[in-house]
Order: C-alpha cells, then sequence, then structure tokens
C-alpha cells in the first residue's frame, strides 16, 4: 500500500527515491498515485516542501537458480544527475566540488555544465576561470559560488521567481517567498522583463514572467 512523504526543503524526487530503495525516480514519478503532482510539478527535482509524494511498494524480484552453482548477482542503481548550468560569455575552465567528489572541465558558455551527483548531496561549490589563454593551471580571475542542491522551488512559487532571478543575476534579496511590498523583487523583475523584451509589469506572479524563467534558467 503507497505511503505518503512530505517534501522538505532541500528534497528532491532523485533524493526520496534513494531513501525509499528505488533505483530510478520514475517509478515513483509515473505512478499513477502520483499523477495530479506530475500534472502540478513537470520537473520532477523542483518540487515545493509541503508537497506530498505518493511511495508505492517496493517492487520484488523472482530469480530461478539451480542447486550446487555459484551465482554472481549485480544490482545496478543509476545514479542521480545534478544538472549545474552557468550562462558566460566566453569559454571558462572549471571545478566543481559536490560532497567528496570534485569535477574539472571545461565550459563553452552554451552547454550546461552536468555530472553525476549522489542523491543525497545538499550542498557544493563550482569555480570558474577565463579560459582565454587557454592554460588550466593558472587560476586568474577566479570567482565562484556556494550551491544548494535542491533547494529551488518551482518557478509558479514567488520563492521559485526570487531564486531563479538571483542565480541569473537580477536580485540579491531573501528567498523567502515574500513578494509582498518587496521593492528589490519588483526591480528585478522589470530589469528581467524589460531584457526579455515581455511587457514590463515588475509583477512576481505573472505567469509570462515565470514560463520565460522555466525557460530560460530551468531549460523547460
Amino acid at each position: 500500500m503507497p505511503r505518503k512523504h512530505t517534501v522538505a526543503q532541500g528534497e528532491c524526487l532523485s533524493s526520496i527515491a534513494a531513501h525509499y530503495g528505488f533505483a530510478d525516480h520514475l517509478a515513483i514519478y509515473d505512478n499513477a498515485a502520483n499523477a495530479e503532482l506530475k500534472k502540478k510539478r513537470p520537473n520532477p527535482n523542483v518540487l515545493l516542501p509541503g508537497d506530498v509524494v505518493a511511495i508505492p511498494d517496493v517492487s520484488s524480484k523472482t530469480l530461478s537458480l539451480a542447486t550446487g552453482k555459484r551465482y554472481k548477482i549485480v544490482v545496478k542503481r543509476p545514479p542521480a544527475v545534478v544538472p549545474l548550468e552557468v550562462r558566460v560569455a566566453e569559454p571558462h575552465f572549471y571545478e566543481l566540488r559536490i560532497g567528496d567528489d570534485k569535477f574539472e572541465g571545461k565550459t563553452d558558455g552554451k552547454a550546461p555544465i552536468e555530472h553525476a551527483a549522489s542523491p543525497a548531496a545538499h550542498a557544493g561549490r563550482i569555480e570558474l576561470w577565463p579560459a582565454t589563454d587557454g592554460n588550466e593551471s593558472e587560476r586568474q580571475g577566479l570567482f565562484g559560488w556556494d550551491l544548494q542542491i535542491g533547494s529551488l522551488d518551482p518557478a509558479d512559487e514567488i520563492s521559485g521567481v526570487q531564486g531563479r532571478l538571483a542565480n541569473l543575476g537580477y536580485y540579491a534579496g531573501p528567498v523567502d517567498g515574500d513578494g509582498i511590498d518587496n521593492t528589490d523583487l519588483a526591480h528585478a523583475v522589470a530589469r528581467f522583463e524589460t531584457d526579455q523584451g515581455l511587457e514590463v509589469t515588475g509583477d512576481a506572479s505573472s505567469a509570462s514572467l515565470q514560463a520565460k524563467l522555466r525557460d530560460l534558467h530551468d531549460g523547460k
């Protein structure tokens, strides 16, 4: 019988699936009991604290084996993928740390930086430095950000608008879901709308604003 799981801050469907022993989050997301959640949250790894997820029973498999022989059984668990995207005008080298894992590479400013991370990871850090001279070892012009993995709320929530505008460099205020009398947020929304050719409203609840943020920031 399905159980109920209430989403907490920092959780995504990948981490929830790992917690309950599922190899793939789609076993939960595609379950009929989560049809309404799937409709409401088109990105399974962007959930809102308080969302309720139905956890189906873990299916079991039966193996038919002969006696008197030794068998090796391999269980494959695909890693969760944490997509991280940095938009820069020129190529940059990067170092990404997630938990005890470290990844290094070079981004062309177009394709997202993407690596496999543990579903339990909640924090990380990415550092970038210009690659114009082609010398990866000289980290001149280094800059970076601390990452809160799984903390981004859906784009149709005020906190989700705040988080995306902050990530895109438009907003520097608190990500607290408070859009009432928040002049910093209104100005950030207006600047973003102007840059994207939208009707300038300064309204964080605008459907066109949220759709553009989802498209530009999430790639959805």
